[in-house]
């Protein structure tokens, strides 16, 4: 695997040196990732030994250095246990260990949010920090970790989720997609509420950035929802959309990953291939000299992507496999788990009933 990245550099957010509207590597070794995540105006990966690395702005100390400067490649984030994913927000960073702590770094040292039960995935809005426990009940921490979290309880299980300015999108073990503030059908209930236009799409993931939010569904297809500017919803237009719209654009390929970033987004096809819309200024979009696009373009340059990341900046992994996020199984992965267990509870009823039938002969006899 090998992480690139393109777009704004001012504070050394893309982990190397060159021209920033080239997609280039990140100067880090290539290697097997864990994940990977972008922010505002900083980077983070966990490498496969569940390493923290982190570049970009620390003025906020959204990074947990000592020194509140610029770190121009990634330098490890040193931690007392195993880190199996990460996430970015504004000037914030989540931060979840294998025995299941969420720690927030936001202003300097790691701090451990106040949670109940251990957790399975964490991820930022713009300040806030948004965490899933293994019961599937969703926790809202402040980024100042001595506030109390929030909590919320979906009909099923919460396996996925993601968070942009005032609005956090979640995604349920059956596919279903709720939202909470501005996304949400019923903003002023303070509740994740279902999320009508997705009634009837089964939603595999979700990425959202400050104003606007993408989702791809079991099937491969992608959806966009919100602030249209620059073209970043890849709708063909500059309009805000107030619900989820079909964004096909793709050749009649499957979208596999995307992301939304600050004012562009960016799609990965099945066969590797990465489309990119909206602000390409500073070559964010991957798309070339273009500096807007309203539609999503495929990159000529860039292939085999097999995963992406946006914010003000965007990070790729060319070659490799997919990333997994921990202990979660959506839609058709977690159809096929559910088969798995029927199966195997079905071949227990069989044995079982083998072991009767067999006893049955031998009273016989």
């Amino acid at each position: 695997m090998t992480l690139i990245s393109a777009g704004w550099n001012q504070f050394g957010q893309l982990g190397r040196e060159g021209d920033c509207k080239i997609p280039s590597p990140v100067d880090f070794p290539p290697s097997e990732f864990i994940c990977f995540s972008v922010g505002q105006l900083h980077s983070i990966l966990v490498d496969k030994n569940g390493d923290l690395y982190g570049w970009g702005s620390n003025e906020d100390g959204g990074l947990g250095f000592a020194n509140r400067t610029e770190v121009k490649k990634p330098t490890k984030i040193e931690l007392n246990e195993r880190v199996v994913w990460a996430a970015c927000g504004y000037c914030v960073t989540a931060v979840l260990t294998e025995s299941g702590r969420v720690l927030i770094i936001s202003e300097g040292d790691p701090v451990q949010a106040d949670i109940p039960e251990p957790c399975e995935y964490v991820c930022c809005g713009y300040y806030l920090v948004w965490a899933i426990g293994r019961s599937g009940t969703i926790y809202q921490c402040s980024s100042s970790p001595e506030d109390p979290c929030e909590k919320y309880e979906l009909p099923e299980k919460t396996v996925q989720m993601d968070a942009g300015n005032g609005f956090a999108i979640a995604i349920t073990a059956d596919g279903q997609a709720f939202g909470f503030g501005d996304i949400s059908p019923i903003p002023s209930t303070g509740k994740f509420e279902v999320i009508d236009s997705l009634q009837n799409v089964k939603v595999m993931k979700a990425s959202a950035f400050e104003a606007h939010c993408i989702v791809i569904s079991t099937d491969g297809k992608a959806y966009a929802w919100g602030s249209g500017g620059q073209g970043r919803l890849g709708l063909g237009s500059y309009d805000n959309s107030t619900v989820f719209v079909h964004v096909d654009k793709f050749d009649g390929k499957k979208v596999v990953d995307a992301a939304a970033g600050l004012a562009h987004s960016c799609f990965v096809t099945e066969d590797g291939s990465i489309y990119g819309c909206g602000n390409n200024e500073y070559g964010q979009a991957l798309i070339g000299q273009i500096e807007m696009q309203p539609e999503p373009t495929k990159s000529e340059e860039t292939k085999n992507v097999t995963a992406v990341e946006c914010g003000n900046h965007t990070l790729a992994i060319i070659g490799g496999h997919p990333l997994k996020k921990p202990g979660i199984k959506v839609g058709a992965a977690a159809a096929a788990a559910g088969e798995h267990e029927k199966t195997k509870g079905v071949d227990k009823e069989n044995e079982k009933e083998e072991k009767k039938n067999k006893s049955s002969c031998c009273l016989l006899i």
